[in-house]
């Protein structure tokens, strides 16, 4: 439910979906979350931006019995596939997928005890309009939950193939920079909503805000036995292999930044080549890697009426 109407239904944005949800929480970790969103039996949630119904299959055992999910998306074949999913679901919780846009969610007021969206807003140009209509179907006392990261230039990620210097750091930043600020120029979002969303929730109306972050790390030690760390592996080099397919919309962002055509071509393939050499060092077996991110869980209680 992108402003860029990107094709989340294609084979491969689905296939990256269906990998990144599968390492996405520790399980430990969204047990300790349900405890304290306050999931009873019984609950209906409305999931934003629901996707293939990955949130409400998650937490629906929290809910057992006689909950209810309502899944609401733009995109049909995604809807088709949540429907399939939840079908199989252990449990006595119903689910529900419906069509509609986060700006107009075609539900009443007050329907839901909690109402979710995972990294909806990061894609929207008007996250504020989304996070309304998120209270508008809130009841009264209920809580809304807000699931997004903060993905600003720069974040943290080690790989020990590479020495970078002052000079590259700096390079790469100024780069990413301009990317980030044209992305949101040219109406495509922000993709580091995350550390916005507490003063967002402030301005809706919501109280109690509080705050949880991703425990998980990323992480690749030789030989990439873990499930998590072949997945990590499949995610490096499959974004190098399809690095081409991005590189017009890249160039674009870029130039709406602020950037210049000849910067971006010098660093285009610079960083390029840089990618080789950890995709070579990947495929030998002799790369290190780490990085975290900011994964924000936020949580915002709609007053009592």
């Amino acid at each position: 439910m992108a402003d860029d109407r990107t094709d989340w239904a294609d084979e491969r944005h689905r296939r990256i979906i269906e990998e990144q949800r599968k390492f996405l929480w520790m399980p430990e970790q969204v047990e300790r979350l349900a405890s304290w969103i306050g999931f009873k039996p019984g609950w209906t949630i409305v999931d934003i931006g629901c996707g293939y119904g990955y949130v409400g299959l998650t937490y629906a055992p929290f809910m057992s019995p006689g909950g209810r999910i309502i899944g609401v998306d733009r995109e049909g074949p995604l809807l088709e596939e949540a429907r399939a999913r939840a079908a199989k679901a252990p449990g006595e919780c119903t689910f529900d997928f419906v069509g509609g846009e986060a700006y107009s969610v075609p539900l009443a007021d007050e329907t839901a005890e909690a109402t979710f969206c995972q990294t909806l807003l990061m894609h929207l140009a008007e996250p504020e309009r989304a996070l309304a209509e998120m209270v508008r179907v809130t009841k009264a006392g209920g809580v809304v939950v807000c699931i997004e990261p903060d993905n600003s230039p720069g974040a943290a990620f080690y790989a020990s193939v590479f020495d970078f210097d002052f000079d590259d750091r700096m390079e790469a930043a100024a780069f990413e920079w301009r990317a980030h600020y044209g992305r949101q120029a040219r109406g495509r979002g922000d993709m580091a909503v995350g550390s916005r969303v507490p003063e967002m929730m402030d301005r809706a109306g919501l109280v109690e805000v509080e705050a949880r972050q991703n425990e998980k790390v990323w992480m690749l030690v030789p030989p990439y036995e873990a499930p998590q760390q072949q997945h990590f592996k499949r995610m490096i080099c499959d974004n190098f292999e399809r690095r081409e397919e991005w590189r017009e919309e890249v160039r674009e962002d870029y130039l709406a930044g602020g950037g210049e055509e000849e910067k971006f071509e010098r660093y285009w393939e610079k960083w390029g080549e840089r990618g080789r050499e950890m995709v070579a060092a990947l495929e030998r077996g002799e790369l290190f890697a780490t990085g975290g991110g900011t994964f924000y869980i936020f949580k915002g209680r709609k007053p009592a009426a």
